[in-house]
């Protein structure tokens, strides 16, 4: 969380911070690969996706966009809710105001209606490369389809766009895997798993750990009052807080899940793998 320095109380973020195009009706059409739905791939026969300039975005975005991915994301969410104490945002927004809140990368939309529904006088835009956002929505919420890749620059562009005293918040996942105890292997499977998805994730030019270098990319803008806040979640149902228990079952499902959604592609396209290596 960071607000821009010589500040007042006004809270607003544009949200024209990048631009966006018309997209057409081919936006809804997929391609298939390896048993899974994605956005369009312009090398893939059996891609029948956009005709627009999200075409070469969507062709780059490795990450399915089907029914098994959407529950998989919507599960993360429900699992924050209850990491987060069903807090939505940790900025200290005045709720009485009328705001414009932007959701960058907002997925299945649920954040921003479950912060639609929770404050009728915000207008709250989300936008995603993925029409992945359902149509029944609250009057106050509202979805874009735009290529946005929460880098430095877009970090620059959001202290641009805010008005002095607005905040930015980024709630990202750390891509590593540790153990209090120290009982973790090392060069166990899962730890592997993990340092691979982050070698692909450079090879193909989309830096999979964005976490680690966000507070420098903060203070580099100019923001200040930066907070960094972490977070535990535990990794199956071993906890015996009942609260971490039921957490960490969600979470090791959306790791099993995840397994499969962040490798098919990205291990194929930055390591070379074989469709018959990734099944091993």
């Amino acid at each position: 969380m960071a607000w821009p320095e010589d500040g007042t109380s006004d809270v607003f973020l544009d949200v024209d911070v990048v631009a966006t195009c018309d997209p057409c009706d081919c936006v809804s059409k997929f391609s298939t690969k390896f048993g899974r739905q994605y956005l369009y791939d312009p090398d893939d026969e059996s891609s029948t996706g956009y005709c627009c300039p999200l075409a070469d975005a969507g062709a780059q975005y490795l990450c399915p966009s089907d029914e098994k991915e959407r529950d998989r994301l919507d599960m993360q969410h429900h699992v924050f809710g209850l990491l987060f104490q069903k807090r939505l945002y940790f900025s200290p927004l005045p709720e009485t105001e009328d705001l414009k809140i932007l959701d960058v990368c907002t997925g299945t939309g649920i954040w921003a209606i479950d912060v639609g529904d929770a404050h009728p006088r915000w207008t709250v835009k989300g936008v995603d490369l993925s029409p992945q956002q359902p149509e029944s929505v609250p009057p106050n919420v509202y979805f874009e389809l735009d290529d946005v890749n929460f880098q430095a620059e877009l970090v620059r562009q959001a202290f641009d766009a805010l008005r002095p005293g607005g905040w930015l918040e980024s709630q990202e996942i750390a891509s590593l895997v540790e153990c209090d105890d120290n009982t973790l292997e090392r060069n166990g499977t899962l730890t592997y798993w993990v340092r691979l998805v982050a070698e692909a994730g450079l090879k193909v030019g989309r830096p999979r750990d964005v976490a680690r270098s966000m507070v420098q990319w903060y203070r580099d803008v100019g923001f200040v009052d930066v907070k960094i806040m972490e977070f535990k979640v535990p990794i199956g149902s071993w906890a015996k807080d009942p609260a971490l228990k039921e957490m960490g079952a969600y979470w090791r499902e959306n790791m099993v899940e995840a397994v499969e959604s962040l490798s098919l592609r990205l291990f194929n396209e930055g390591l070379g793998w074989t469709y018959e290596e990734l099944q091993v």
